[in-house]
C-alpha cells in the first residue's frame, strides 16, 4: 500500500527534476534533507517514499550512481511506479543515454497518461530532440502546452525549435518568428525568474530593430536629421534610417516650438539624395541589458550565467565601451570555456588593445571547437600576417582557408589583400586580390568604398602603373562626391557641410603659408636691362 500511495505524491516532483533547469538548493538545506531521510530510514527501512526522496536528493547533487540505486530499488520492490520511472529517466538523461531516457518517459506516459502531466511530455520532448527527432519533440512540447498552457519549459522548447527551423525565404517566416517570440514573451511573464527565457529574449532584442514613432527628413551632405516629433534617442545609440542606412547618433538637439520637430546629428553626413518621410528604427539595448542581468541573477548554472554575461559584453562592444566588453567576455569564458562566441569577442577586444599574441591564442581555441569559423580564420590570418607578425605564411594560409570556405565573400578577399600589401614584394598579388574583391562587390550591385579604390590606386602607383593609378584615384574621388556638388567648391569658399575638400585633415593641401621669399616678375618682350623689378611677397601652396 505504501508503494501505491507514492505514485501521485512524487510524480510532479520527479518530472520537474527531469525537465527544469532550476538552480541547486543550498548546501545547508541539502544536509538537512539528508539528515531527515536518514532518520526516516531508521524508522522504516522499507518505506518507498524515502527511497524516492533520497533518489531525488542525490540526483540534484549529481550523484547519479546513488540516485540510480534508490530508483532501481523502488522499481524492484514496488513495480513500475511513476516517481521511480521518472527518476530513472532523469538519471539516464543526465548520463546522456537519451534512448533509455526516452523509453522511460514513454512508459510513464503510457502507464499513467493523466498523472504523468505536462512535465513528463517535456522530458520526452527533450530526449527526442537529443536523438534528432525534431518533429516528435515539437509534438511533445505542443501536447505539454495543451495539458498545461502555463508550462514555461514547453513554451521555451517549442519556441526554440520553431526558430531553429526558420527559412528566411519561406512565406511563413515572419509569422513563425512572431509566434515564437510571443511564446517566449508569455513564458517570461509567467515566470520572471526563468533564466533561459531571459537569455533567449536578450538575444532576440539584441538583433531586433524597434520602430520609433514619427518620420524623419534628411538632406544630402548634412549630418543633421529632422524628426517630425520628439524622438527618444540618446547620443551613441545605434539607429537605422529607412531600410538601408545604419549609423550612430552623435548628438540630440532641442524641439522646435512651432511645429514640434526635433533635430539630431548622426556620425557621418548623409551621402544619398535628400528625402522626407523616412522611417526611423533603433536598437533597444537597455532591454537587452535588463534581460541579461535578470538571467544572470536568476540561475546558479555557470553555463547560463556565462551566456548572460556574453549578452552584456556584446552591448558594451557595439557601444564601443571596450573595457567593459573585455571584462564581461573574459568572465563569460571563465564560467563556460566552451562558449565560443564569447571567446571570439574576447579575442576582438584583445586585438583592439593590441595584445596580438593573447588574441591569437584565443582565436586558436575558437578554431579548436569550430574549425570552419571564417571570421576567426580571417582574424588569426591578419594577426599572423601583420608587419612584425611571427608567421606571415601561416597567416596567409588561414586567410586562404577562410576564402575557400566562403569564396564569394569580398570582405575575406579584402583582408587577404590587406595582408599581402604589408610587404612590397607582394604588392602585385595584393593588387590582384583587391581587383577580385571589387569585381565581387560590383556583382552584388554595391558601391565600391573609396578607401578600397584609394588602396588600389596606391598599389598601382607603387608598381609604376601611373595611368591606371590616376584613373582609380579619379574614381575614388567620384565615389566621395556622388552628387557632384563638392567638385564645384572653390578655394575661396569654406567647402560644403560634411564635405572633404575643406576637411581638417586636408588643410596642408588647401592652405597657404608665407615663405618670406621675394620674387621678381619680368614683363615679356623687354630687355633684361629695361626690366622693372616688382618685389612682392610670395605665397606658396
Amino acid at each position: 500500500s505504501s508503494c501505491t500511495k507514492s505514485k501521485g505524491a512524487a510524480g510532479a516532483g520527479a518530472a520537474g527534476a527531469a525537465a527544469a533547469d532550476s538552480s541547486d538548493p543550498s548546501e545547508e538545506l541539502r544536509a538537512l534533507a539528508d539528515n531527515r531521510f536518514t532518520h526516516a530510514s531508521k524508522v522504516d527501512t522499507l518505506f518507498p517514499m524515502q527511497w524516492i526522496g533520497r533518489g531525488m536528493l542525490n540526483l540534484s547533487m549529481d550523484r547519479l550512481d546513488q540516485a540510480r540505486f534508490f530508483f532501481e530499488t523502488t522499481l524492484k520492490q514496488c513495480g513500475e511506479v511513476l516517481p521511480a520511472l521518472l527518476g530513472m529517466a532523469a538519471v539516464l538523461y543526465h548520463e546522456k543515454d537519451y534512448k533509455g531516457a526516452q523509453a522511460n518517459y514513454a512508459k510513464a506516459v503510457r502507464l499513467f497518461p493523466q498523472k504523468s502531466g505536462a512535465a513528463t511530455r517535456v522530458g520526452f520532448g527533450l530526449a527526442c530532440y537529443r536523438l534528432g527527432q525534431v518533429d516528435r519533440a515539437k509534438a511533445a512540447f505542443a501536447r505539454a502546452m495543451e495539458i498545461d498552457p502555463d508550462n514555461v519549459d514547453a513554451m521555451v522548447g517549442s519556441a526554440i525549435l520553431d526558430m531553429a527551423s526558420l527559412d528566411e525565404t519561406s512565406k511563413d517566416f515572419r509569422r513563425t518568428t512572431e509566434r515564437a517570440i510571443r511564446m517566449l514573451s508569455t513564458a517570461n511573464v509567467t515566470d520572471h525568474s526563468n533564466s533561459m527565457v531571459q537569455n533567449h529574449l536578450a538575444n532576440h532584442y539584441f538583433w531586433k530593430w524597434t520602430p520609433v514613432a514619427g518620420k524623419v527628413s534628411v538632406t544630402q551632405g548634412s549630418a543633421t536629421i529632422t524628426a517630425s516629433q520628439p524622438v527618444p534617442l540618446d547620443a551613441g545609440e545605434r539607429i537605422r534610417i529607412g531600410t538601408d542606412i545604419e549609423t550612430d547618433v552623435r548628438d540630440v538637439g532641442g524641439t522646435s516650438g512651432d511645429d514640434n520637430t526635433t533635430t539630431f546629428t548622426i556620425r557621418d553626413p548623409w551621402k544619398g539624395a535628400s528625402e522626407t518621410n523616412l522611417k526611423l528604427w533603433k536598437k533597444d539595448y537597455d532591454r537587452v541589458v535588463a534581460l541579461a542581468k535578470g538571467a544572470y541573477s536568476s540561475t546558479g548554472v555557470d553555463e547560463i550565467k556565462a551566456e548572460a554575461l556574453f549578452h552584456l559584453a556584446r552591448v558594451y562592444h557595439i557601444r564601443e565601451d571596450m573595457d567593459n566588453a573585455h571584462k564581461f567576455y573574459e568572465r563569460a569564458c571563465h564560467l563556460s570555456p566552451n562558449l565560443t562566441p564569447a571567446r571570439f569577442g574576447l579575442a576582438q577586444t584583445l586585438i583592439f588593445q593590441e595584445e596580438y599574441e593573447h588574441a591569437a591564442a584565443h582565436l586558436r581555441l575558437v578554431l579548436g571547437t569550430s574549425s570552419t569559423a571564417t571570421d576567426a580564420l580571417a582574424a588569426l590570418g591578419l594577426i599572423e600576417s601583420r608587419e612584425g607578425g611571427k608567421s606571415p605564411k601561416e597567416g596567409l594560409s588561414y586567410l586562404k582557408k577562410a576564402i575557400d570556405l566562403d569564396p564569394l565573400n569580398p570582405d575575406l578577399i579584402l583582408l587577404e589583400a590587406l595582408a599581402l600589401q604589408q610587404r612590397e614584394s607582394d604588392y602585385p598579388k595584393a593588387l590582384q586580390r583587391y581587383k577580385k574583391a571589387v569585381e565581387l562587390i560590383e556583382k552584388q550591385e554595391k558601391t565600391v568604398p573609396f578607401e578600397i579604390l584609394t588602396n588600389i590606386g596606391v598599389l598601382c602607383h607603387e608598381t609604376k602603373k601611373y595611368d591606371e593609378a590616376f584613373e582609380v584615384y579619379m574614381r575614388a574621388l567620384q565615389v566621395l562626391d556622388e552628387s557632384g556638388q563638392a567638385a564645384i567648391a572653390t578655394l575661396e569658399n569654406v567647402g560644403l557641410e560634411g564635405g572633404y575638400i575643406r576637411h581638417a585633415d586636408n588643410g596642408i593641401f588647401v592652405g597657404y603659408v608665407n615663405t618670406d621669399v621675394t620674387v621678381a616678375a619680368v614683363p615679356k618682350g623687354e630687355d633684361d636691362d629695361d626690366k622693372d623689378d616688382i618685389d612682392q611677397k610670395a605665397a606658396t601652396k
